[in-house]
């Protein structure tokens, strides 16, 4: 096993720290210097990463291009949400032909991240399935979502029963599966996520989710599908 280690973090630093992160300056000073990140690669093409922060996050991961036989599983200490993946993935890509977005929750901010990127020509056009409460405790981000669709920035949106959080995503060359913890919107704790580039992972969960897209109520697995 080869192991290269970058930097050492401290999940328990970065925990505390995001605690503290709204309370003093000196936090933040403190968080400048204490956001940290390592490196473990092994041979059989998985790689491991850790970081805390999305521009740490970003620093390091463009160095780490997404390849076919390649997974890469990242743990993060704070301050990296789902859109932080399509940023990675969009600095080794220059246009994505689609994107499905699968989450429980809505971020402003993230969306407006998702106007941009498709009026650039960075992304032509994404799909959204979100959790079956997005329509009423996030009624600002729903109707921007809404204008988004209208605009033909997103395809299909649907609330459903979800609380999956994946990111399907078509290069046109390549089909990449994000699967994280994390939601579409910043939150201060520990995620994990893996991503991995592979047609047939894709295909098994865009097949899936297509049928949600096409009808809601079929998003619970029946027993006897499951089996």
């Amino acid at each position: 096993m080869e192991v290269q280690y970058l930097d050492f973090f401290d999940p328990l630093e970065a925990q505390t720290e995001s605690a503290e992160e709204e309370k003093s300056p000196i936090a933040k000073e403190h968080r400048e210097r204490r956001r940290k990140f390592d490196l473990l690669e092994i041979p059989d093409k998985i790689l491991f990463r850790k970081a805390y922060g999305v521009m740490q996050f970003l620093e390091k991961m463009k160095f780490t291009p997404p390849q076919k036989g390649h997974s890469i599983h990242v743990i993060t200490g704070g301050n990296v949400d789902m859109i932080c993946y399509l940023q990675y993935i969009l600095l080794h890509y220059e246009h994505l032909e689609h994107v499905m977005i699968s989450t429980w929750c809505l971020g402003g901010s993230e969306l407006l991240m998702m106007e941009d990127w498709h009026k650039q020509g960075k992304v032509k056009v994404y799909d959204m399935l979100c959790g079956e409460h997005c329509r009423n405790q996030y009624k600002v981000e729903w109707a921007k979502l809404m204008r988004m669709q209208e605009a033909g920035i997103v395809d299909r949106c649907v609330c459903s029963t979800n609380h999956s959080k994946i990111i399907l995503i078509d290069t046109g060359t390549d089909k990449i599966v994000i699967e994280t913890s994390s939601n579409f919107n910043m939150n201060p704790r520990i995620e994990q996520g893996c991503i991995t580039v592979n047609d047939e992972l894709y295909d098994f969960f865009f097949s899936y989710f297509d049928v949600i897209f096409k009808d809601p109520s079929q998003a619970t697995l029946k027993k006897e599908a499951s089996k």
